[in-house]
C-alpha cells in the first residue's frame, strides 16, 4: 500500500467521533423523538452535502458491486421522476417526489460514511441505540411516559414516538441488527453476555408489544434467514441457535394469545372482505380492496402507473363508476408493491425488487471476506433488507420518511464500512 493509499483509507479522530456521534443520535431518535431524529438524519446528509465540495470521489475509485447498489436507489428516484412527467403530477406528485428525492442523498453519504464511519464507531451506535430504545420502550410499556407526541398511546402497547406498524418493524430491524452482535459481546465475559442477551430479549419484547402482526408473523422467515447467513459465514453455533429460539419464544408468551388472536380475526377479515362495509373497516379487508384497485389502475396503466401520489385520486375515479369499494379510496394502498405497481407500473416494480435485491445481493457477498466484524454486518445488512421488504408487502413503508431515512442511512453505512475494509484488507493481503 503506498501513502496515497493509506491517506485515502485513514479517518480522522475528531471526525470519526462526529459522524458516529450523528449515527447514534438518529438511531436513538428514530423512536425516541422526532426532533431526535432529524437532528441526527439532517445532520448526517447536510454533512455529507458539505463533505461532497470537496469532491472526494477523487481520491475514491468505487468497485464494481458498491455502483451497482447506489445505481439501485439512483434508479428507484429516475423511475419515479419520469412517471410524475409522464402522469397527471400534481401537488400530491410533488410531494411525494421531493420524499423519494432523499434517495439521492446516497451518493454524498456513502462518501462521507466511507472515509469517517468507522466499524467501531458503527457498532458502538448500534449497542448503545438498542439500549436507549430499550430502556424507552420499557418505561412506556409500564405506562411511567408517554411516548407518543401525537397522542397515540395504548395502554401496555409500545409505540414510542411513532405508530405501532411503524415502531415495531423499525425496532425488529435494530434487535436484529444488535443481534448478530452478539457473539462478539459476549466473547468479553459472562457479565457481557448476560447483557447482551438480556437486552435481546427487551428488543423481542417490544417488538411483540407494539403488536405489529406483520413483523410477528415474519419472525420465522427471518429466524431461517439468520441461520442459513450465519452457516455462509462459517459462524453458525447451535447453542446460539438454541438461544435465540428459547429467547424469542419467552419473549412471545406474554403475546401468544394476541397473536393467535390476530391470525384467527386476519382470517375471517380475508374470508369476509367482499361484505366489508364502511362503517365495519377490517384491517385485512380494507387491505384487500385497496390492492384490488391498484391492480385495476395497474391494468390501465402499465408502463410507469398514474404517477407517484395519484393512487387516491385514480381509486376515487374507480369508485365513481362503481368499479372499487369505498374503501379502496386512501392516500396509499397500504403496501408499498401495489402502491409502485398502480403510481409507477412495471417499471417502478423492477426498481422496487432492485432497492432490495442488490443490496442483499452485496451483503451476502460480505459473507465470504476473511473478516469477522465485515461477516457480522454483512449478516445484520442481509436481515435488515428482508425485513423491510417484507414490511413493504401490507404497509406502504417509503410513503413514510422514518422508513426512508432508516433504509437509506443504515444500507449506506453498512455498504461505506464493509466496502472499506474489505478494500483495505485486499490492499494489505496484496
Amino acid at each position: 500500500m503506498n501513502s496515497g493509499d493509506a491517506k485515502n483509507l485513514s479517518t480522522h479522530p475528531a471526525h470519526t467521533a462526529i459522524c458516529g456521534l450523528l449515527m447514534l443520535t438518529y438511531l436513538c431518535g428514530f423512536t425516541l423523538d422526532p426532533a431526535l431524529e432529524k437532528v441526527g438524519q439532517i445532520g448526517l446528509l447536510l454533512w455529507s452535502l458539505g463533505f461532497c465540495f470537496m469532491r472526494p470521489w477523487r481520491e475514491q475509485r468505487l468497485s464494481k458491486e458498491v455502483k451497482w447498489v447506489l445505481a439501485a436507489f439512483l434508479a428507484f428516484f429516475l423511475v419515479a421522476l419520469v412517471a410524475h412527467l409522464a402522469g397527471e403530477g400534481g401537488r400530491d406528485g410533488s410531494k411525494m417526489l421531493a420524499r423519494y428525492a432523499r434517495f439521492l442523498l446516497v451518493f454524498p453519504l456513502y462518501y462521507l460514511l466511507r472515509r469517517f464511519l468507522t466499524l467501531r464507531w458503527l457498532g458502538i451506535s448500534i449497542v448503545l441505540a438498542m439500549f436507549f430504545n430499550g430502556v424507552w420502550g420499557l418505561l412506556e410499556y409500564a405506562a411511567i411516559v408517554e411516548g407518543c407526541t401525537r397522542d397515540m398511546c395504548w395502554p401496555t402497547q409500545v409505540s414510542a414516538s411513532l405508530n405501532p406498524i411503524q415502531y415495531g418493524n423499525l425496532i425488529l430491524c435494530l434487535t436484529l441488527l444488535y443481534a448478530v452482535m452478539i457473539p462478539k459481546l459476549s466473547d468479553r465475559g459472562l457479565p457481557h453476555a448476560l447483557a447482551a442477551w438480556c437486552l435481546f430479549a427487551v428488543g423481542m419484547f417490544l417488538m411483540f408489544s407494539s403488536h405489529t402482526r406483520g413483523a410477528m408473523i415474519t419472525l420465522p422467515v427471518l429466524g431461517i434467514a439468520a441461520v442459513c447467513l450465519f452457516m455462509k459465514a462459517g459462524e453458525f453455533n447451535i447453542t446460539k441457535a438454541v438461544l435465540v429460539a428459547v429467547i424469542t419464544a419467552l419473549c412471545s408468551i406474554s403475546s401468544w394469545q394476541q397473536v393467535s388472536e390476530k391470525i384467527e380475526v386476519g382470517v375471517a377479515e380475508y374470508n369476509e372482505y367482499e361484505n366489508l362495509a364502511e362503517e365495519g373497516q377490517s384491517s385485512i379487508g380494507t387491505r384487500m380492496h385497496m390492492w384490488r384497485a391498484s391492480l385495476k389502475i395497474f391494468v390501465e396503466n402499465p408502463v410507469l402507473g398514474v404517477g407517484p401520489g395519484q393512487y387516491k385520486e385514480a381509486a376515487r375515479k374507480l369508485h365513481d363508476q362503481g368499479q372499487v369499494h369505498t374503501v379502496a379510496v386512501y392516500r396509499h394502498p397500504h403496501s408499498e408493491v401495489f402502491s409502485v405497481l398502480s403510481t409507477r407500473g412495471v417499471a417502478g416494480l423492477l426498481s422496487l425488487v432492485a432497492i432490495f435485491a442488490i443490496p442483499l445481493w452485496y451483503f451476502y457477498r460480505a459473507l465470504s471476506v476473511k473478516s469477522d466484524q465485515i461477516k457480522i454486518f454483512g449478516i445484520g445488512g442481509s436481515l435488515i433488507v428482508f425485513e423491510v421488504a417484507q414490511a413493504g408487502i401490507t404497509e406502504t413503508i417509503f410513503d413514510l420518511t422514518s422508513f426512508i431515512g432508516f433504509y437509506l442511512i443504515m444500507v449506506t453505512a453498512l455498504l461505506a464500512v464493509i466496502s472499506r475494509d474489505a478494500e483495505s484488507m485486499n490492499r494489505s493481503e496484496s
